[in-house]
């Protein structure tokens, strides 16, 4: 299947779906970063808003400015290049682009109450954590590892925009769902007894940031490289993202999921097909008690 977006190729070609196999190996063709870009609307020189999400629990304002967050941690070898432009499709320079997200067992570095037996403490450490500042075609690169996943979220990476000192955008990188199942199902360090409960399909915060946050993802032979637009507005004060009330209170951490697809429902879910369109839209649960939402709404100005 091809798509094309301003001159951006991108196509995913999907092998090994069988009777004896959960998922498939995915490859998607990305365009090494240049002046075009894949949040083009088409025949205009716009782009696309990018829509902002929640921070999620796992944020920490540290800014520990490098290329190559992985301190360490095993996993897939993941080169992610982010590139940020506004409305106009110029690039963005200057912008503070923060970079956080789970190892290979969906562990965040520096927070209590994680793991599938919410045992796992991390205080003190920075893992998978970085801020780099966008280059004058609007790009910032980061070497890290694939990312695990963990309950009631689909595979992700996180990213905060900052320009001119205040946050503009709030957004995740995401990822073809043949990949995330076969590297959970059969690569050594992310296979574990817990099966995965939430998949692109049914993950909310993936539903409400749109299809616009999959990165498009090459395969090398050593290493997966992602590449991905976001469009920001340099004057956005976005709305401020819910207030999750853990790691501290773990039960609260992310709302019950959904039941998750299974058998052959479930192989259908995890790859592209008209069918696919008629699916129900993942909506958000209900939240846990404790949660809060701020007053502030999107499309202020500062």
């Amino acid at each position: 299947m091809t798509d094309m977006t301003h001159g951006l190729n991108r196509r995913a070609m999907l092998t090994g779906i069988g009777a004896g196999s959960a998922a498939a190996t995915a490859v998607m063709l990305a365009a090494a970063p240049r002046a075009a870009t894949a949040a083009s609307v088409p025949g205009e020189d716009v782009c696309r808003i990018t829509p902002d999400v929640v921070d999620g629990p796992y944020y920490v304002d540290e800014q520990i400015v490098r290329r190559d967050i992985t301190e360490g941690r095993q996993g897939i070898p993941l080169e992610m290049r982010v590139r940020v432009v506004d409305a106009s499709c110029r690039p963005v320079a200057d912008a503070r682009v923060d970079c956080w997200q789970a190892d290979a067992l969906g562990i965040y570095s520096n927070f209590p109450n994680q793991g599938d037996d919410l045992k796992v403490a991390t205080p003190g450490q920075t893992f998978l954590r970085g801020t780099q500042m966008t280059d004058a075609d609007g790009w910032v690169v980061f070497s890290s590892i694939f990312p695990g996943w963990y309950r009631g979220r689909t595979t992700h990476v996180h990213f905060k925009i900052y320009i001119g000192g205040r946050t503009r955008l709030t957004a995740q990188m995401f990822f073809p769902d043949a990949i995330n199942e076969y590297v959970y199902t059969h690569v050594p360090g992310y296979t574990r007894a817990a099966v995965r409960d939430t998949i692109n399909v049914t993950d909310w915060i993936m539903e409400a940031g749109s299809r616009a946050m999959v990165a498009q993802v090459k395969e090398e032979l050593d290493r997966y490289v992602a590449t991905i637009t976001y469009g920001v507005d340099p004057r956005a004060t976005p709305a401020a993202a819910e207030q999750m009330p853990c790691p501290p209170a773990p039960a609260l951490c992310v709302p019950e999921p959904g039941a998750p697809p299974t058998g052959t429902d479930r192989i259908a879910s995890l790859v592209p097909s008209k069918a696919a369109l008629d699916r129900p839209k993942a909506q958000k649960p209900p939240l846990p008690e404790g949660w809060k939402s701020s007053a502030r709404r999107a499309g202020n100005r500062g």
